[in-house]
């Protein structure tokens, strides 16, 4: 929940570029280890966005205009490699 309030109050300057702890672009997209949804809603020129919401688990998706898009729940770290 404190997450969500900090970035609820955040702009998306601010977010995409990393200045808030836990929130980071996954820079190699083929790196991401599951199948994307098909049709796919990304975009190449679109990046993917992580965030972490519990004990370092991640959601991740994308942002299309002021709205965040949720594609994938990470809960065991399995997603990408975390850390790099």
């Amino acid at each position: 929940m404190n997450t969500l309030k900090i970035l609820g109050q955040s702009s998306w300057n601010v977010i995409e570029s990393n200045h808030i702890e836990g929130c980071h672009k996954i820079r190699n997209k083929d790196s991401i280890r599951v199948a994307r949804p098909e049709p796919s809603p990304m975009s190449p020129e679109l990046p993917v966005l992580a965030f972490d919401y519990h004990d370092g688990q991640t959601v991740v998706g994308y942002r299309r205009e002021c709205v965040f898009h949720i594609i994938w729940f990470d809960r065991d770290f399995s997603l990408y490699p975390h850390g790099s």
